[in-house]
C-alpha cells in the first residue's frame, strides 16, 4: 500500500468548502474553517481497537442468539425463549415474513457488520488493502441500516412490562449477553472509520496505474 501524502484536498460534507486534510493522527483532525464540521475522515482509525471490539462482539453473538433469553411461567406452565424459537413460532404461525425480518435485523445484519469491520480492520493492519476490502466497505455500507438489535430489545421490554401481570418472568443468560452484543456492535461501529479506509483503497488503486 502506497504511503499516505501528509495532506489531501477534500470538499467539507456539510458546506463544500474545499480544505486541506492532514495525516491521521490521534491529536489532529480537519474541521471545516467555515461551518467547524469535523472532517471524519481525519480522525485517527485505531484497527486495533476495533479488531479487538469486533471480535469480542462475534464471540459474544453466540451465547446471545443461542442461549435461552426469558424464562418465563404462563398460565402455570414453565418454558424458556430464544431468538431462533421465537421466529420458528413466527414462521409457523404463519408470519413467515415477520420472522424473516427477525432473523435478518438480529441476527444476520449485525454479523455481516460485525464481520466487515473485522476483516476491514484486518486488512488495515497487515497492509492488504485491495478491491477486496472495497467491496467489503459496500457491504457494510448497505448492511448498516439493517442491524436493529436495538429495535429487537425494546420490543422484548415492551413486551415484558405488559405481560408481567399474566405470569412470572426470568431474565436469563442470552438476554443480558444480547445486551453485550449491541453496546459492542454500537461502540465497534463508532471506532470504525470508513472514510480513512475508503481512501487507503483510493491511495492503493493510484499506486497501481
Amino acid at each position: 500500500m502506497g504511503k499516505a501524502p501528509s495532506a489531501t484536498t477534500t470538499a467539507c460534507q456539510e458546506c463544500d468548502l474545499l480544505i486541506q486534510r492532514p495525516a491521521p493522527t490521534k491529536s489532529n483532525e480537519a474541521r471545516c474553517p467555515r461551518c467547524g464540521h469535523r472532517d471524519s475522515a481525519s480522525r485517527y482509525y485505531s484497527a486495533q481497537s476495533s479488531i479487538a471490539v469486533s471480535l469480542t462482539a462475534l464471540i459474544i453473538a453466540i451465547p446471545a442468539h443461542l442461549y435461552p433469553q426469558i424464562a418465563f411461567t404462563l398460565l402455570g406452565r414453565p418454558a424458556s425463549y430464544t431468538l431462533f424459537e421465537g421466529a420458528l413460532t413466527l414462521f409457523n404461525s404463519g408470519f413467515w415474513w415477520v420472522g424473516c425480518m427477525i432473523l435478518l435485523c438480529t441476527v444476520i445484519a449485525p454479523l455481516l457488520v460485525l464481520m466487515c469491520i473485522f476483516l476491514i480492520s484486518l486488512s488495515w493492519i497487515l497492509r492488504r488493502v485491495n478491491e477486496t476490502t472495497a467491496r467489503l466497505l459496500k457491504l457494510l455500507h448497505y448492511t448498516t441500516n439493517w442491524a436493529m438489535l436495538d429495535v429487537y430489545l425494546l420490543s422484548m421490554i415492551v413486551s415484558l412490562v405488559k405481560l408481567q401481570d399474566m405470569g412470572k418472568f426470568e431474565l436469563s443468560t442470552g438476554f443480558f449477553c444480547l445486551i453485550a452484543l449491541l453496546v459492542l456492535t454500537t461502540a465497534a461501529t463508532l471506532l470504525f472509520n470508513s472514510e480513512a479506509c475508503w481512501d487507503a483503497v483510493e491511495r492503493q488503486r493510484n499506486a497501481r496505474h
